[in-house]
């Protein structure tokens, strides 16, 4: 996605995919092209671009597998148990309290079962 655009403020918050990133005695510039069929390829600075993605919106809240609230396990070091305790906090999909003295906090970086997995059934 296009931000901080002054001379080409049209592209701002458009959604594009990157094809060629260049070297300039200017700086880095990367070519993008536009999902909107009108607009032109362009020649960007990097810092004018931001990654942008959007969730699946089927399943559980926010197209997550796992809600507040939900007893799974987290891999710190090997798999524990844990509870969700947020949804989407600091670009992770969880937060996590671990069962410990002190209920520590860590993060699942991705939903996937490699960092966070349903507990097994007893």
């Amino acid at each position: 996605m296009c931000v901080g655009l002054v001379r080409e403020a049209h592209l701002n918050h458009e959604v594009g995919d990157v094809r060629a990133i260049l070297k300039t005695k200017k700086g880095v510039r990367v070519v993008v092209h536009f999902e909107k069929k009108c607009l032109s390829p362009a020649k960007l600075r990097l810092e004018n671009l931001r990654v942008a993605f959007q969730l699946p919106t089927e399943g559980l809240e926010n197209g997550l597998r796992f809600k507040v609230g939900d007893k799974v396990q987290a891999q710190v070091g090997g798999f524990v148990d844990v509870v969700i305790i947020k949804l989407l906090d600091f670009g992770n999909p969880y937060r996590i309290e671990l069962k410990d003295e002190e209920k520590s906090n860590v993060w699942g970086p991705e939903d996937m079962d490699d960092y966070v997995r349903a507990r097994p059934l007893e």
